[in-house]
């Protein structure tokens, strides 16, 4: 049996991981393993590779995606899809394992809808994926948001100034709210939070604390405008920051390194049994496979 593995959508720290265990699962078993790179991409436009056992032992404890990944506009034409569907017969890929989250998950559904075998490993630092519990890159993703805000409260607090800072989680404010708990934050806006500016300045002015920390949700109000607003109402000094991408390219937290291994020793497994079309969940906290529907 030949197993094509590709990584698809945002990188999420503990892909890597999970290609180096799925390489080393699936060929103890005797069967063939090659990677896709750049994603659906890569199913698109035949970027098939062999596997470099060296480089999976470089990359293994690493964040972003060493193989590539994409957001693959090409992959949803209907052209594009046929030539996917094309590449998987030209290299006589008997299953594919999809590494991602919501849109990559949409595209395994399309593609077992014609037929083609799947297994998938959810990995979304946005933690957003009703099918599990756990999708990989949360854990990673919060504990470097609270790194970065502790540091940069220092400076703020050094000149009583105020901070809002905007976190990543794409329409999610699981990674909001995990941050401002975690680190004790005076206020939060996110999804389930949301902003009432009157209500906050009002807060804001009776609140005694020289330095006050916001935690914001991304996409939904523009963090400078927001900040620029406070200062005008509430008459403290109001700084703006972006968390950003080190949520995304710091390297996995242990938490990530476990799950990464027990996503990808349950779709070994399934590749074993021939459990096809199957997703690797946390479900009462515990790791499970479960039968990936089609609709």
């Amino acid at each position: 049996m030949k197993i094509g593995v590709l990584v698809s959508g945002g990188d999420a720290p503990g892909m890597n991981k999970c290609l180096k265990e799925l390489y080393e699962g699936i060929t103890a078993l005797g069967e063939e393993v090659v990677f896709v790179g750049h994603g659906y991409d890569g199913l698109v436009y035949g970027e098939v590779l062999k596997p470099k056992p060296a480089e999976l032992e470089a990359y293994e404890k690493r964040a972003g995606a060493y193989i590539k990944s994409a957001r693959s506009s090409a992959f949803m034409t209907p052209d594009g899809f046929k030539k996917a569907l094309k590449t998987l017969k030209k290299h006589s890929l008997d299953a594919l394992v999809i590494i991602g989250g919501n849109g990559s998950l949409k595209g395994a559904k399309a593609l077992m809808r014609e037929g083609v075998r799947v297994f998938f490993i959810p990995a979304t630092i946005d933690n957003d994926m009703p099918e599990t519990e756990y999708s990989l890159g949360f854990e990673t993703a919060v504990s470097a948001g609270l790194d970065y805000i502790k540091k940069v409260m220092t400076t703020m607090e050094a000149f009583d100034k105020s901070c809002v800072f905007e976190v990543m989680g794409r329409y999610s404010g699981a990674i909001a709210e995990e941050v401002y708990n975690e680190y004790g934050a005076d206020y939060l806006i996110n999804s389930s939070h949301p902003l009432d500016i009157g209500a906050l300045s009002k807060s804001v002015i009776k609140n005694k604390k020289p330095s006050l920390c916001l935690i914001l949700q991304e996409n939904l109000v523009d963090r400078s405008m927001l900040a620029f607003e406070l200062e005008t109402r509430t008459k403290r000094v109001w700084k703006a920051d972006d968390v950003g991408y080190v949520q995304r390219g710091t390297d996995p937290v242990k938490k990530d390194l476990k799950k990464a291994k027990a996503y990808s020793a349950l779709v070994t497994e399934a590749v074993r049994t021939h459990r096809y079309n199957t997703i690797a969940v946390t479900e009462g906290g515990k790791e499970k496979l479960v039968t990936l529907q089609k609709y």
